[in-house]
């Protein structure tokens, strides 16, 4: 008993020390820049729990872009079968998380670094000469910061909000403040883009393919959908790249008209596909094409079909062997709120949500890509998690092993920051050197024992090696 008690305590060891590496390594620059992100820390210790109490969380990305009257910006509602905190907007720029777990009220969940960012924007925001900016006046945003700043409140936004009308209220307004302080330089408004903001509600079952919320009993784990509205006009897209790199499915959703070249497709989705573009250590990806009316499953399987072979042209070559789905999104939510709640109604009307659904191209979404899903993460998705902790950890250690000076300078930086980042950037790399060693899979070499039989390498040269544990290419870095 004592043995297996040892054991136990060794795994969940090592999950914490995961985790605490993961969490000192993701607060610096260059740890960021290599991976390690806060959905990727959070997942650590589930990974490196070995008796495999808990899989990591399955994440899914639906990178969406809103051009032309048959907008994607619904999906992620319809996906869920959740009520979204407010209607989205093109003009959104907050990516929002749909978390499948027991809510009993809608709600809204903002970390606090978010909280704190959103109030000093709004605080500079309500000052006369910021007031009249466009973002601002969607919504009455400016007025309501008029009135909080007579009323002297410094705190504008708090991390928590509960009750339809509260939380529809703070997301517009969360939106409008972000759009509006969003520039070249990160600022406070890269504070409140770092992580997306959080919308726990239970997902619906039938006819879509989620399981129970809050049960951990069937070996799968936790499920989370990210709405990431690709940044309007080309504005800062870094913590769009990061939900990309950590989840386990992406859907890149745009119109149907976008994809087959009737319409411009934004630059910034382009390059954003490219890195989510499948291979090592990617998430799966496919495109989905928003269309209306409907069609039947042989026809959106066709218009499906037909666009797979466009894409590459109008999309570019990230879209070449992506699977492309055509779903009718205003059918496809009309037939999901009969069935979901089809008690009391007319029995024709159902059978026409059935029809209604069947031809949407909904079910073959979710019995191609989204089923599989859960169990799939639960299978794989530990594995995945160590891989890209270790290709994040060689980043991190090649970084510090660069000659100071040679990272290039970010938009905006002063010399002050640079220094701290070169700081940072030296502290950083004896860290992720042990934790390598600490976390390397059986029969690796290590980066110490590389260091060994290569005394003589030029530094330049092993700037350039490739951890044999990072699969994912240059391409993702």
């Amino acid at each position: 008993m004592n043995a297996v008690n040892a054991v136990t305590a060794g795994r969940s060891g090592a999950g914490r020390r995961a985790r605490q590496v993961g969490e000192v390594l993701g607060a610096s620059v260059t740890g960021r820049a290599n991976g390690l992100s806060p959905q990727l820390v959070a997942d650590l210790a589930d990974a490196y729990d070995g008796a495999g109490r808990t899989p990591v969380t399955m994440r899914v990305a639906v990178l969406r872009v809103d051009t032309g009257p048959d907008s994607a910006r619904r999906l992620v509602p319809l996906l869920t079968g959740v009520r979204p905190p407010g209607p989205p907007c093109a003009d959104d720029v907050v990516p929002l998380t749909y978390a499948h777990e027991p809510s009993d009220l809608p709600q809204l969940r903002l970390s606090e670094a978010q909280v704190r960012a959103l109030n000093r924007l709004a605080r500079t925001l309500a000052r006369p000469e910021h007031l009249g900016r466009a973002p601002l006046a969607r919504h009455g945003t400016d007025a309501w910061l008029r009135v909080r700043t007579g009323q002297r409140r410094r705190a504008f936004f708090r991390p928590r909000y509960v009750g339809q009308e509260a939380v529809e209220r703070a997301w517009r307004r969360i939106q409008d403040v972000t759009a509006a302080g969003a520039g070249p330089a990160p600022g406070p408004a890269g504070e409140v883009l770092a992580v997306p903001v959080r919308h726990p509600a239970v997902f619906h079952g039938d006819p879509l393919p989620w399981p129970v919320a809050g049960t951990a009993a069937d070996g799968r784990g936790r499920i989370e959908v990210t709405d990431l509205p690709v940044p309007p006009g080309g504005g800062p897209s870094a913590h769009v790249a990061e939900v990309l790199d950590a989840a386990h499915l992406v859907l890149a959703a745009a119109p149907a008209t976008a994809l087959a070249g009737r319409e411009p497709l934004p630059d910034a989705f382009r390059s954003l596909l490219e890195r989510a573009r499948p291979g090592g250590d990617r998430a799966e990806a496919v495109l989905v094409a928003i269309t209306a009316g409907r069609r039947g499953p042989g026809a959106t399987a066709a218009l499906g079909g037909w666009l797979r072979g466009r894409t590459p042209v109008t999309v570019g070559p990230a879209a070449r062997d992506l699977a492309v789905y055509a779903v009718a999104v205003p059918e496809a939510e009309g037939a999901l709120r009969i069935l979901r709640r089809p008690r009391g109604r007319p029995a024709t009307a159902v059978e026409q949500a059935r029809a209604d659904w069947s031809m949407s191209g909904m079910p073959e979404l979710c019995a191609a890509v989204l089923e599989s899903g859960p169990d799939r993460v639960a299978r794989t998705g530990g594995e995945l998690t160590r891989r890209r902790f270790r290709a994040a950890l060689h980043g991190v250690r090649l970084d510090s092993r660069r000659p100071t000076g040679a990272r290039p300078a970010g938009a905006g930086e002063d010399d002050a920051e640079g220094l701290w980042e070169e700081l940072e950037v030296f502290a950083a790399g004896p860290l992720a050197e042990r934790a390598l060693r600490w976390f390397a899979p059986p029969g690796a070499r290590t980066p110490s024992a590389a260091a060994d039989a290569h005394a003589d390498t030029d530094t330049d040269t092993d700037t350039d090696a490739q951890d044999p544990s990072d699969s994912r290419g240059a391409a993702s870095s």
